[in-house]
């Protein structure tokens, strides 16, 4: 979970949270299932919570009685993973109380130790708006361009898949003090991306934003066709075989200000209406080393664009402010993924529960 020393933390059991909501007499909405709150009937547990609950001190209760308003029925949820440079990844899970960013908040994630809740409550949900911007900023200039593209989920992963390509041939080079040979291949273009469908290695930017676009196997064939399209859209010049590529002085724009990123930062929101009407919003951010790169994850397409932190700050504000819903996910009884914000399914075997849209294992 995302480390904070100016929030306040507190552990709450898993298994006490379902009966300390029903003895505030709480009401849970759509969202709550996010939270996977355990259901425990017996009086046993009742008694643990209720324990649990007098051991507090009265300075502590106020604060405990909102986190378990918001958990309860959370006004919407943002689920925040950043890449800091090239060397770790870290995620928080916020859930808010309001629209308003001037309300409270709280950060719900795993404590290290037992089965419990960690949870840090912040006193407005600027605060987690407030981190967003801090990767952002990253302390140095940031240039603008009129850079702005529509393409496909695929066109997006292969135009990535290429950049870090073009990466890797870069660190090559200075290991073995080489020219960079910027020749791109069919081959090397397709193994680029195969690599960071199973591969979570925080240099490369596909495999973070593959996450984030739902794709989990690509045919070859396929990146055959998206490289086409990057050629036809002028990211990239073919060779006269007509076999292989290098970039064009926009490719090469944008892979050379990926190549020294500095941050990425990945966002999902969930919000539900009162009939239980769940959406979600997807977007990324790479705070390259001159350039703020914005890619904003639709149904049927994604938005490249290149913008300033102003920008950003009104992007970040009116995602996490959301007054309409998005497209929305199937209303179920059963929890939903955090990630994605579909209905998973219980698997009997392993007695977990599995989301078939970013096949993996709820937590």
């Amino acid at each position: 979970m995302m480390e904070s020393t100016s929030v306040p933390r507190v552990n709450i059991p898993k298994y006490a949270l379902d009966h300390l909501m029903d003895t505030q007499g709480l009401l849970r909405n759509e969202l709550s299932r996010v939270f996977m709150i355990p259901e425990t009937e017996t009086q046993d547990w009742k008694k643990y919570a209720l324990d649990w609950w007098n051991n507090q001190t009265p300075e502590n209760e106020h604060t405990l009685r909102e986190i378990l308003q918001i958990m309860a029925a959370p006004s919407h949820l943002a689920y925040m993973t950043v890449c800091i440079s090239d060397t770790m990844i870290q995620e928080a899970n916020a859930a808010f109380s309001s629209p308003l960013l001037t309300e409270p908040a709280v950060i719900v994630g795993e404590a290290p130790e037992g089965d419990n809740y960690e949870v840090k409550h912040m006193v407005e949900g600027n605060v987690f708006a407030n981190t967003i911007m801090m990767y952002l900023d990253a302390h140095s200039d940031i240039a603008t361009t009129d850079l702005a593209v529509e393409m496909s989920h695929l066109d997006l992963a292969v135009l990535l898949a290429t950049v870090d390509l073009y990466k890797r041939k870069h660190m090559l080079s200075l290991m073995e003090h080489l020219e960079v040979d910027d020749i791109l291949t069919y081959d090397d273009i397709d193994k680029s991306l195969q690599n960071s469908l199973i591969s979570n290695d925080p240099r490369w930017v596909t495999s973070f934003v593959l996450d984030y676009l739902g794709i989990n196997e690509v045919e070859s064939a396929s990146v055959y066709d998206s490289a086409q399209n990057l050629f036809t859209q002028g990211w990239m010049r073919m060779s006269e075989d007509q076999k292989a590529f290098s970039f064009t002085d926009h490719g090469i724009l944008l892979a050379e200000s990926i190549r020294n990123k500095v941050n990425t930062v990945g966002l999902r929101t969930l919000a539900s209406t009162m009939e239980g009407k769940v959406g979600s919003n997807k977007l990324v951010f790479i705070r390259g080393s001159q350039l703020l790169w914005f890619i904003e994850i639709q149904p049927q397409k994604a938005v490249l664009t290149s913008i300033n932190l102003d920008q950003a700050v009104e992007i970040v504000t009116s995602v996490l402010t959301p007054d309409t819903i998005p497209d929305s996910a199937p209303v179920s009884a059963d929890p939903v993924c955090k990630k994605c914000g579909t209905p998973a399914t219980f698997v009997e075997e392993y007695q977990r529960w599995y989301c078939y849209e970013c096949k993996e294992y709820i937590q």
